[in-house]
């Protein structure tokens, strides 16, 4: 998936982002519970985070 469209989803919607990205795992669940406690900031980075490192890991293979 594109990267531009997964950075904005990862910004509206985080969680479903990360499950694009990594499935439905620990970083998910993770990222659940950071978008609920954190009022959805700490949510968004950590979404930004997970997108942005699969696409390093992606080209790094």
């Amino acid at each position: 998936m594109n990267r531009l469209l997964l950075l904005i989803v990862a910004f509206f919607l985080p969680p479903v982002a990360v499950a694009l990205v990594d499935g439905i795992g620990f970083h998910f669940l993770l990222n659940i519970i950071l978008w609920i406690c954190g009022c959805g900031v700490a949510g968004i980075v950590h979404a930004f985070i997970v997108v942005l490192m699969k696409d390093v890991e992606i080209t790094n293979t």
